[in-house]
C-alpha cells in the first residue's frame, strides 16, 4: 500500500511494507470457531449480534443470552478473534475480549501468523471500512484476498497504542456526556419528589404549557441545505457545535423546511422498544435546525421552561415513546398534548433552567472535544494505513 512520507528514526509511515493476503494470515468464517454448540454451552456466555457490533468497539461484557436456545448458524469465537458483519446495513467490526456465542453472517477472523496482532488488523480494517461503498457490504472472499500491510511488530504496536488512547479519551467524553443526561433526569426527579412532598406542584396536561407541535418533513438521504443543517437519525450532535462557529447570519433559510429556533424542544419518534437512550433536545444554538420525519418539535409556552419540559420527556420518554410508535401520524399531537405533567413554582423552574444550562456547557466541551479528536483519529490512520 502507499504511505505518507517517512519519519527518520522509527519510518512508522513507511511505503516499504511488504504486503500478504488475509488469507495468509488468518482463518476466516465458521473454521475459526466452535460450531456445534448445544445449550448448556450458551451458560455464562455473552451473546454477540450484527447490532452489538455496529459501535465499533472492543466488545466486551455483553448482555448474556437469555434463551438457552441455539440458533442454526450460531458459532462460539474465542478471546482475540476479529468480528466483521457481513450484513449491508451494519457493517460492524468488533474485537472479542472473551469468548462468546456469534450471530450468522458474522465473520470471526482469527489470527494464525505472528506476522499481524489482532489489535493492529482490528484498527486496519476500521480504516479501510471508510473507503468501502456504502451499503456494499463485506464477503469472505473479498476479505480473504485483502492484501494485510506488514510493518514491523514495534511499528505495529506504536499505532495499536496511539489508536487506543484516543479511542478511550473519546470513550470517556461519551461516558461523560451520558452521565450529564443522567444527571439531568435525576435532578428533575428529585425537583419533582421535594415539590409534591411540600404540595406545591400542579398537575396539568402538556397541552397547557406547549404554544405548538410540529412535526418533520422527508429529506433524501444525501440532502443536505447550505443555510441550515438537517437533524436525522440519531445524529452527532458535536457537529452542530462545529456548524454554531462557522454559521453566518445573514445567511437565507429555505423556507420549505420545518425548522426549530432556540428554545424548542426536538423529541425523537423514530426510537423502537429498545432504544438505549431517550432522544429529547432542547434547541440552544444561534442558528435554525432543520429536522426530518423521525423527530418532532415541541415549542413551550414562553413562561414554560424548555429545559425542565425536556427533562420531563426524558424522564417519562418510555410513555413518550410508545405513544409515538402506536399511534399514526395523525393521533399524535392529541396523544402527546394529554400526557399529565407536573409544574412546580416559577421560581424553582428559574433553579432548575439555571443549573441544567451551566451543566449543558460542560457537556458542550466534551462534544467538541470528540470532534477534535475524531478529527485526529482520522488524519492518524490515514497516514498509517494509506
Amino acid at each position: 500500500m502507499n504511505g505518507g512520507k517517512g519519519m527518520k528514526k522509527n519510518n512508522y509511515f513507511s511505503n516499504k511494507w511488504s504486503s500478504l493476503p488475509l488469507g495468509e494470515l488468518a482463518t476466516l468464517g465458521r473454521k475459526s470457531g466452535v460450531t456445534k454448540v448445544d445449550s448448556e454451552q450458551f451458560i455464562e456466555l455473552s451473546r454477540v449480534t450484527h447490532r452489538d457490533l455496529s459501535s465499533d468497539s472492543y466488545v466486551l461484557n455483553q448482555k448474556q443470552s437469555q434463551e438457552e436456545y441455539v440458533y442454526k448458524g450460531d458459532v462460539i469465537y474465542g478471546d482475540g478473534t476479529i468480528l466483521v458483519s457481513l450484513n449491508r446495513i451494519h457493517r460492524g467490526i468488533g474485537l472479542l475480549r472473551t469468548q462468546a456465542v456469534v450471530s450468522m453472517g458474522i465473520c470471526g477472523i482469527k489470527i494464525s501468523s505472528e506476522k499481524v496482532s489482532p489489535e493492529y488488523l482490528f484498527y486496519y480494517l476500521l480504516w479501510l471500512r471508510k473507503y468501502l461503498p456504502k451499503h456494499e457490504r463485506w464477503t469472505i472472499n473479498y476479505l480473504k484476498s485483502l492484501m494485510i500491510p506488514l510493518p514491523p511488530d514495534h511499528v505495529q504496536q506504536h499505532i495499536v497504542t496511539l489508536l487506543s488512547k484516543i479511542n478511550a479519551i473519546n470513550e470517556k467524553n461519551r461516558k461523560a456526556i451520558m452521565l450529564i443526561d443522567i444527571y439531568i433526569t435525576a435532578l428533575y426527579l428529585s425537583q419533582f419528589k421535594d415539590d409534591k412532598k411540600g404540595g406545591i406542584y400542579e398537575e396539568r396536561t402538556l397541552r397547557e404549557y406547549v404554544e405548538e407541535i410540529e412535526f418533520g418533513a422527508s429529506f433524501r438521504k444525501n440532502e443536505s441545505l447550505l443555510s441550515a443543517p438537517i437533524l436525522k437519525g440519531r445524529p452527532n450532535l458535536a457537529l452542530f457545535e462545529v456548524w454554531e462557529e462557522n454559521w453566518e447570519k445573514d445567511d437565507i433559510v429555505l423556507k420549505n423546511a420545518p425548522l426549530a429556533r432556540f428554545g424548542d424542544i426536538l423529541c425523537y419518534i423514530k426510537g423502537d422498544k429498545d432504544s438505549k437512550e431517550p432522544m429529547v433536545i432542547v434547541h440552544t444554538w444561534s442558528y435554525p435546525i432543520a429536522f426530518s420525519n423521525e423527530w418532532v418539535r415541541i415549542k413551550p409556552l414562553s413562561h414554560m421552561s424548555s429545559e425542565y419540559l425536556a427533562a420531563f420527556l426524558r424522564a417519562e420518554y418510555s410513555k413518550v415513546s410508545l405513544t409515538l410508535r402506536t399511534c399514526v401520524r395523525k393521533d399524535l399531537s392529541n396523544n402527546l398534548l394529554e400526557l399529565p405533567i407536573y409544574i412546580p413554582t416559577e421560581i424553582n423552574q428559574r433553579l432548575f433552567t439555571s443549573m441544567v444550562r451551566k451543566i449543558n456547557n460542560i457537556s458542550k466541551m466534551h462534544h467538541k472535544s470528540l470532534i477534535a479528536l475524531d478529527i485526529l483519529n482520522s488524519v492518524l490512520n490515514d497516514r498509517f494505513f494509506h
